[in-house]
């Protein structure tokens, strides 16, 4: 089997396996991980009930749009997963860090609840900046986890509190030592090269900024979707080398009224016809020509009409020919008034870097034939159209995404420190999409979200990490530093590890775009974390601040 048809069916089953594979393991690997960190029947149980609730209100919220399943849409369970936990995770660690307070779960909640709803809201926009793409699978992604995002944050989250209030006087004493010697290890490592640390981020943004101009996309369904040794691919291959190729494309022509039943028009399709097929990668052409010379050539002799009469006697004898469906033979490839004319193009299956450039050749070829009233159609225009829709949306989410998050920043830190938080998230996220085009991967319709995804849940990080800093009751510098690292460290490296591995189970996805997909975005996720745990106290010791 070859063909779109076949393509759609393989990916529709993929898409299913890739959705139970992903959860099953994150899942499975996620109660594992909580089971030995905490060790804590009442721990656990919250942080499992904020995940399996997460998952139902994730798959409520495309139910609730109507959208169905497909390779985009299958990732929201597993950011439902790591959103909701990852918001439980620092809310259990200020819980513990507060066990001797008198007012333990209200102060818990006044500390938490504001980074939580920042976190969150930032998270909303990540996802939010695709609404405006103009790939609707996106778009519906952008609304899908908008929903989701808010159903966890009003229900996930207030259970968390709701849980601690009836449970917490339950937990087991927090008997984990700290790594005092390895945290003041790094603090001493970060005051003292902090200047090293900030020149080799600049460095890396730069080679990345170097490569990210050199970023190609692909949004061919075969290339994107599929590995090169499976059956389907080979399928695609065979018909391409054996038969007339499995690229499809069309240009419909218009003209006046019953302008291509003249023999000057007719001529020109011919002409045009001939030109198209010089070009690179077209296999062959076909039009209303073929037709008429097929008669020509048993009537006359010729392969062509070369009178007016001779074509018009041509046309009359097509009408009284009809197909099994009782059309005329013609009837694919001009229009009942001979007002409009389909040139059907066939070609190999190609990736978008070589539809775009036959595409260009082809109006080229078009243009030279004086011809400017065309449309181009078919199945490879379509792939052609969504690689610049692809680019769009990378370039517009990242956009929005940078003036969101910088406001937000603005409004909690102020000015100076927006500029340093800001630094720090878009860090990972340049590095990361240089070291994709660096490996030779192209921008997809998975790729184009890792900026997104990334980008909220770095932010959600750096708000923790830079509220807990602002938030210290002293005018040390250094000690609000030390402070603001001990106490994070923790839930950042948890909360990172748990997103790692939610998000690297894409990773066995049988599709080569979640496979892509998982592997980036477990890389975004590390230099995130160091982007946080390093470059951010960097900058912030680099910052000379009187106050």
């Amino acid at each position: 089997f070859a063909g779109s048809t076949a393509l759609f069916y393989e990916i529709d089953n993929k898409t299913l396996y890739s959705i139970a594979n992903s959860l099953i393991i994150s899942f499975t690997v996620f109660m594992l991980l909580i089971v030995v960190v905490y060790r804590d029947f009442y721990r656990v149980m919250i942080l499992s009930s904020s995940a399996i609730s997460a998952v139902l209100l994730s798959i409520n919220s495309i139910k609730l749009l109507h959208i169905d399943l497909n390779s985009i849409n299958i990732i929201i369970p597993v950011i439902a997963i790591t959103i909701a936990v990852a918001d439980t995770i620092h809310i259990l660690n200020r819980y513990d860090r507060l066990r001797y307070h008198k007012f333990r779960l209200k102060e818990t909640f006044k500390q938490t609840i504001s980074p939580v709803f920042f976190t969150s809201m930032t998270t909303m926009v990540g996802f939010g900046s695709f609404y405006f793409s103009e790939i609707t699978p996106l778009q519906n992604f952008s609304s899908e986890a908008f929903v989701a995002i808010v159903s966890i944050f009003v229900f996930s989250v207030l259970v968390v509190y709701l849980n601690l209030f009836i449970f917490g006087q339950n937990f087991k004493q927090n008997n984990t030592r700290e790594p005092y010697k390895i945290i003041y290890f790094l603090y001493k490592l970060i005051q003292n090269r902090y200047r090293y640390i900030v020149a080799f981020s600049f460095i890396l943004i730069l080679t990345s900024g170097f490569y990210l101009t050199k970023w190609t996309t692909e949004t061919n369904f075969l290339k994107v979707f599929f590995n090169k040794n499976e059956s389907l691919v080979k399928n695609f291959k065979f018909f391409d080398v054996n038969f007339n190729g499995t690229g499809n494309f069309d240009i419909i022509i218009k003209k006046d009224k019953s302008d291509f039943e003249k023999l000057d028009e007719f001529n020109t399709i011919i002409k045009l016809q001939r030109e198209i097929e010089k070009i690179d990668n077209i296999i062959t052409t076909k039009t209303y020509a073929d037709y008429i010379s097929m008669i020509n050539k048993e009537v006359i002799g010729g392969k062509y009409p070369t009178s007016e009469e001779q074509l018009s006697q041509e046309i009359l004898f097509i009408s009284f020919s009809k197909s099994a469906e009782k059309k005329e033979i013609i009837s694919n490839y001009v229009n009942f008034d001979y007002s409009q004319v389909r040139i059907n193009i066939k070609t190999p299956n190609l990736s978008s870097s070589q539809y775009r450039k036959l595409i260009n050749d082809i109006k080229q070829v078009v243009k030279t034939a004086n011809l400017q009233n065309y449309i181009l159609t078919g199945n490879e225009y379509f792939v052609f159209k969504l690689s610049d829709y692809v680019i769009q949306t990378q370039i517009q989410s990242l956009l929005l995404c940078a003036l969101f998050i910088f406001m937000v920043f603005f409004f909690l830190f102020g000015f100076r420190y927006s500029i340093i938080a800001f630094a720090v998230n878009f860090t990972p996220i340049v590095v990361v999409l240089g070291f994709l085009v660096f490996m030779g991967d192209s921008f997809d319709f998975a790729t184009v979200i890792i900026a997104g995804i990334a980008i909220g849940f770095c932010v959600d990080d750096t708000i923790h990490m830079m509220h807990h800093f602002k938030k210290q009751k002293t005018k040390n510098k250094k000690l609000a530093i030390l402070n603001s690292v001990r106490v994070l460290y923790r839930p950042l490296l948890l909360t990172t590890i748990i997103l790692g591995i939610c998000f690297f189970s894409f990773y066995f996805s049988s599709m080569v775009v979640t496979q892509k997909f998982g592997f980036y975005t477990l890389a975004a996720i590390i230099l995130a974390f160091l982007s946080d745990i390093i470059l951010l106290p960097a900058l912030i010791f680099g910052y000379k601040n009187k106050n």
